[in-house]
This record gives structure tokens, sequence and C-alpha cells, in this order.
């Protein structure tokens, strides 16, 4: 499958107009999968060392775009997260202005993958400075195990590359088998010294799908 990545520059990775690369693998192995801080399961982390990025499938010969996410895609990536078992959501984070908020914070670091103009894969991912936070990675149901998803994590990791940033993480539910495998071959190790712990500051409602 051929990719397109849409607004990929060399130049710090930012942005530019309709610059445009077109990657050419062959498929491995991508799967379904998906991440959410939301809630408790395994932590898993990447760093980001040198130039390198984990080892890529090639594509066979189909036509597919990843490019930065807008609030404009609002609608079809949470209709995509909602057909997609096993996503962790909320009625706060993950409302429309609450995903506008998280776009605003982290403008080049967020992709959908679109064929024929239709949504089929997100990622989202955000940065604090010192490390890279990856959430809701999803491909929808049809067009998943055609290296869309190792596509959507590549584009992360090279954008947070960019950005300065040396490690990422992630957190799967430990029952998302297929997502756990995902990211294993992505180079995300599992940590099993660490007890992960959160609190809400305001109170929300679980959506699990």
């Amino acid at each position: 499958m051929g990719i397109e990545r849409i607004g990929d520059n060399e130049e710090h990775g930012k942005r530019s107009g309709k610059t445009s690369i077109s990657v050419s693998r062959q498929l491995r192995d991508a799967g379904f999968f998906a991440a959410s801080s939301v809630m408790c399961g395994l932590m898993l982390s990447y760093d980001l060392p040198g130039s390198k990025t984990p080892d890529k499938a090639e594509f066979a010969e189909e036509s597919m775009k990843i490019r930065i996410m807008t609030i404009d895609d609002y609608e079809d990536v949470y209709g995509l997260w909602m057909s997609c078992a096993g996503m962790g959501l909320n009625n706060l984070d993950d409302s429309k202005e609450g995903i506008k908020r998280f776009l605003l914070r982290n403008p080049e670091t967020c992709f959908v993958a679109e064929e024929d103009g239709k949504t089929v894969g997100v990622i989202l991912a955000g940065n604090d400075g010192r490390r890279g936070y990856i959430y809701h990675t999803a491909v929808r149901p049809g067009f998943r195990n055609q290296g869309i998803g190792t596509a959507l994590a590549d584009s992360v990791m090279k954008a947070l590359k960019a950005l300065g940033i040396n490690k990422a993480a992630l957190v799967v539910f430990s029952r998302n088998r297929d997502g756990n495998i995902f990211w294993e071959k992505q180079g995300f190790t599992g940590r099993d010294d660490l007890v992960y712990r959160n609190k809400n500051i305001t109170e929300m409602i679980r959506i699990d799908t």
C-alpha cells in the first residue's frame, strides 16, 4: 500500500502547504489497536535515539493519505472511535471542545489516515516538553492489517522527534491483546516496575466501546 503523508517537511518536520512524501513499504503486521491514558492499563514507552525509528513493514500498491488532524475531522474520528471495541473515552476530554483544546495544544502531532476522503485511522499525541504521550489510536474495521497503524505510529514518532522529544509513552488496557502486540512490534516496551495512578480533577462520565 502506497501511503502519502501530507504536510511532511524535512526541516524539523513542520507542515508546509501541500508538500507530500510518498512512502512505499511492504505490510508486515499492523492489526487493530486502541490506546488511552484515561483508564489504568499497561504502561509502554519507547526511546527515540538518533535518527532510528522502529522497523516498518512495506506496503502493497494502494493509495492512502496520512495527514494532520484538524477539528473539522472530529465527527468522523469520533464515529471511528465508537466503531472500535476497546476504546476508553469520556464525555469531557473526548467531546468536540476537549479534542479542539488538545489539537490547539498539539497541532503537529495528531494524524488521520484517509482513503477516498474517508477517515480510516487516527492517532493523537502530545508532549509536555519532556515526554511524548500517545492516545486513542484506532483503525477502522475493514481496514486493519494493511499497515495503516504502523504508518500512523511512524508519523507521530517522526513529529515528536522533530520537536526534540526523546521518549514517548502510552497506556494500553491489559486486556487489549492486539494493541499490546502491535505496540510491542513498534518497539514500545512494557514496564512492570510502575504503578499507574490517576485522579479526576473534574467528574467525568466514562464511555467504553
